[in-house]
């Protein structure tokens, strides 16, 4: 396999960049620095601070977090010079703005100039690896601002050969500033062994403390009134190793809870998809036998035609059932068939063992269909190495980092995942390991207009199937309403994104979403036996019974072959970061099943000591 030759950056590019930003300093009246609102961005400012206030001279200095909902509402100082950290926007390229970024459309590229110091590094893929990089080395801003320190400081080395060196060895306080931001932006790089991310980390027991500080402080800034507490608490003192791990680990228990939550679900999803395979390997054989039972003794009712037939064709012998069940209503009024009535009773006996046969049949071709998708799933992920994907469903949560700090834990488990929060006709989502027009695929719904989703839904295809299904020729067109619009967004990079889905979908949208085209007739044939149709025909004609759109995207993703995980009964009580979570309810193509959830005894580690 070939290697990619990394993207470096040599002291004289870093020195250039230090010059230009201190005539920048000279040039205005004060510095704002907007960093990203999470762990990178944080320890990214903490990391920059002393290379400003080195650089400023008197010149007053404010920090100020930013989360993506913030930054339209930005408003930049033309008497000031803008720093942006782990953030950008094309609107902010002004005279009086600086960025330091790890974010670039392409990796293993930069972009350095006067206004600019931003490195994506490289990402190559690996023998059995089919949606994770290896870097060669962790991608966050953190390193950057490190690497501006260590420049600043008289240091000569180029960017790798700095991350090489073991960074601030000596140095506690910067060296967990920087350690805690890798792992925080690139976790996935731990279950790779020979990466730089493994070797700086270091032992399990250090490992745990990082990751559960990391979550701690992602919990923390996601709260509004309690992320200006710790900008407040952190960068008006000096840097300390003490106060930061007691500043940000406030939130310590809720990162267990939550950690223990992704390995809870690793562990019983796994499990799950374990027993779906030998449930099939076991019934499999059993359900070909009993099918082959089936059309022997079909092939033999067929054979011996126990009355005469005037004039009923050959090829009618071999129908399908529902042509059989056609000739069972209509024996009575014909007159060609059988000499007397005893003669058509025996025939009309025949027959229905026929269609009892023919029933069966076609429910043991289900079955075996059903196993035989759950076992070439199953199989084909676990001999490429790889799990099924997993989705995520949970009701509303205490705090808005959940979906994407849960989506983050269970990637680093080996889990492509998308993590969804239910919160009345708005559903918000968090994906990871996958590319982005994979999930334009998959969540489809959330992109589209009324027009589209009409086309998207197969309303055309819909109604037509449901008139010859009916056998009305009430025009179903002229009645449905869609009384709601439909909105979402997509947003991120790499293999991260997020977003949400607004709006509701009428019911029978969500009983169909995923179904292919030729399996929409026995689907509505399935709601009319189980007494939904009518509840759901009301919802397409009426724009009544409705069900959140994030509730369809579900549905579709069931059919896509995920595992659903949720809470049992989805009560709305179901807070992970409270701990409220006793059952779970599995579902992977057909199968489901409820397991009890626990995530045993509270074991948060002593921060300082081991960090």
């Amino acid at each position: 396999m070939s290697q990619q030759v990394p993207c470096d950056v040599d002291a004289e590019e870093a020195k250039s960049f230090l010059k230009a930003l201190r005539g920048h300093l000279e040039t205005y009246d004060g510095i704002k620095v907007h960093f990203h609102n999470d762990v990178d961005g944080l320890n990214s400012a903490l990391l920059l601070k002393d290379v400003l206030e080195r650089l400023r001279g008197r010149k007053p200095l404010a920090f100020l977090p930013l989360d993506h909902s913030e930054m339209f509402s930005v408003k930049l100082a033309d008497g000031l010079l803008h720093v942006f950290l782990d953030i950008r926007r094309p609107e902010w390229e002004k005279e009086n703005v600086v960025v330091i970024d790890h974010h670039l459309p392409h990796t293993n590229t930069k972009l350095l100039n006067e206004r600019h110091f931003i490195v994506s590094p490289p990402r190559e893929k690996g023998e059995g690896e089919s949606d994770k990089g290896i870097a060669t080395y962790p991608s966050c801003t953190a390193l950057l601002s490190s690497y501006l320190f260590h420049i600043a400081e008289g240091g000569r080395k180029s960017m790798i050969e700095f991350a090489l060196s073991d960074p601030f060895k000596d140095d506690r306080y910067r060296r967990v500033l920087l350690h805690l931001a890798a792992l925080s932006d690139n976790l996935w790089q731990l279950s790779e062994k020979k990466s730089l991310l493994r070797r700086w980390v270091g032992g399990s027991e250090r490992e745990r403390a990082l990751l559960l500080l990391s979550v701690s402080a992602s919990l923390l800034l996601g709260e509004r009134e309690k992320k200006l507490e710790v900008v407040g608490k952190l960068f008006s003192n000096p840097g300390d190793v003490k106060r930061y791990v007691g500043v940000t680990s406030e939130k310590a228990l809720e990162a267990w809870r939550l950690s223990r939550v992704a390995e809870e679900i690793t562990v019983k999803a796994v499990r799950f998809v374990g027993l779906v395979l030998s449930e099939a390997n076991r019934t499999l054989p059993l359900l070909y036998k009993n099918l082959e039972n089936v059309r022997r003794r079909l092939n033999e009712l067929l054979r011996t035609k126990p009355i005469r037939l005037k004039d009923l064709p050959v090829e009618d012998w071999e129908r399908s059932r529902e042509r059989w069940e056609d000739l069972r209503a209509n024996l009575r009024e014909r007159q060609d068939v059988g000499t007397s009535e005893e003669e058509r009773e025996r025939l009309r006996y025949y027959v229905e063992e026929i269609i009892n046969l023919k029933r069966q049949e076609e429910n043991l071709k289900e079955s075996i269909d059903a196993y035989e998708r759950r076992k070439s799933a199953a199989i084909d992920g676990l001999l490429k190495g790889n799990l099924p994907p997993l989705l995520v469903y949970l009701p509303r949560q205490s705090s808005d980092q959940v979906k994407g700090i849960l989506a983050s834990l269970l990637y680093f488990h080996g889990w492509r995942n998308i993590v969804m929060e239910e919160r009345g006709e708005k559903g918000l989502w968090g994906a990871r390991g996958f590319r982005k027009e994979e999930l334009e695929e998959l969540l489809s719904t959330v992109t589209l207009d009324e027009a589209s989703l009409k086309r998207y839904l197969g309303e055309e295809e819909i109604l037509r199937r449901i008139k010859k299904e009916l056998g009305t020729t009430y025009s179903l067109e002229k009645s449905v309403k869609y009384s709601f619009r439909y909105s979402g967004g997509i947003g991120g990079r790499g293999l991260t994104y997020g977003g949400e889905v607004q709006g509701m979908v009428p019911f029978l949208f969500a009983l169909l979403e995923g179904a292919v085209p030729d399996g929409i007739n026995e689907k509505i044939k399935e709601l009319i036996k189980k007494r939904q149709f009518g509840l759901a025909l009301k919802g397409f004609t009426e724009g009544e019974s409705t069900v959140p759109a994030i509730r369809a995207l579900k549905d579709k993703l069931k059919r896509r072959g995920f595992i659903l995980a949720q809470p049992h009964g989805f009560p709305s009580s179901a807070d992970l970061l409270s701990g409220q979570l006793s059952h779970l309810f599995l579902y992977f193509l057909g199968e489901g099943r409820s397991v009890e959830f626990s995530l045993g005894e509270e074991g948060v580690p002593d921060f300082y000591s081991v960090l």
